[in-house]
């Protein structure tokens, strides 16, 4: 049907901007995640990933989720780099980065806009508007999305190499697999 209403649309020249819909309801847990940083410096662009995060997502009147990645999780392929960012983000004092959210349950179109409220390195700060797409496979769902991170909201002292200052902005990607638990 849907497929119908798009090709009317398009015969008598109107552009169909119909959003896909996944359904979300119940619990979901996390079975596979990739998280990317990218900080830049005016010398160099470093890249840092992580496999770690756990989550799950609980839906009722809404859905609330709870995203947890460990911070010493993340790999640049450079280890002295790593071991300084544990130092910068008080890595040891505050060893897990989450992430917090809400949506409407039910029927949720894609994109999603979602507002996380993001714990990391011991002060909380919110990231309105955070755009996900998200994909149904079967008893799965896949959510996708980026955004970008403020380091002076979490108290993040930028380091610096030979007197120049990483960017304050830090991009963020995200894929994510969910498992509905039925």
């Amino acid at each position: 049907m849907k497929q119908l209403l798009m090709l009317v649309l398009s015969s008598v020249g109107i552009s169909p901007l119909v959003a896909d819909s996944v359904q979300v309801a119940g619990t979901w847990t996390l079975q596979y995640s990739e998280l990317v940083y990218t900080v830049n410096h005016p010398l160099k662009t470093s890249v840092g990933k992580s496999t770690k995060a756990r989550g799950k997502v609980r839906c009722a009147a809404s859905c609330e989720f709870l995203i947890a990645v460990p911070v010493v999780s993340f790999d640049s392929g450079d280890s002295n780099r790593d071991l300084h960012m544990l130092e910068t983000t008080k890595g040891a004092a505050f060893p897990v980065i989450s992430v917090r959210g809400n949506f409407p349950a039910g029927s949720v179109a894609s994109p999603l806009k979602v507002d996380f409220l993001i714990e990391f390195a011991g002060q909380k700060a919110s990231v309105p508007g955070v755009s996900l797409s998200l994909a149904a496979k079967g008893d799965k769902l896949e959510a996708a999305g980026s955004f970008k991170l403020k380091l002076s909201q979490f108290g993040v002292v930028k380091p610096s190499l030979l007197g120049m200052a990483i960017d304050d902005d830090v991009a963020i990607t995200i894929q994510s697999l969910w498992e509905s638990a039925k």
